[in-house]
């Protein structure tokens, strides 16, 4: 099983290039579906988080844009920071 952060990645990256911005809400369900049981609360926002910063460290820019452009907590307020 990959790590939760590329994940993360693989998520923001497939929705923000479909122009598809989504909340944590559905980044939880849809990391659900994928086998990583998660609820959105405080640990899904630190896991964006890492999962921007694993990306940068690791080169991957562009997917950590997609990350932080297409994550967004449920009042539309970005969830990387």
């Amino acid at each position: 099983m990959k790590k939760e952060y590329f994940v993360i990645g693989e998520i923001a990256s497939d929705n923000w290039n479909k122009g598809i911005r989504i909340t944590i809400n559905v980044l939880a369900h849809l990391l659900n579906a994928r086998g990583y049981p998660r609820q959105a609360n405080r640990g899904l926002y630190s896991s964006v988080s890492a999962a921007y910063r694993a990306h940068i460290r690791s080169g991957q820019k562009g997917t950590a844009d997609c990350i932080a452009c297409a994550i967004t907590n449920t009042k539309g307020r970005y969830c990387w920071q």
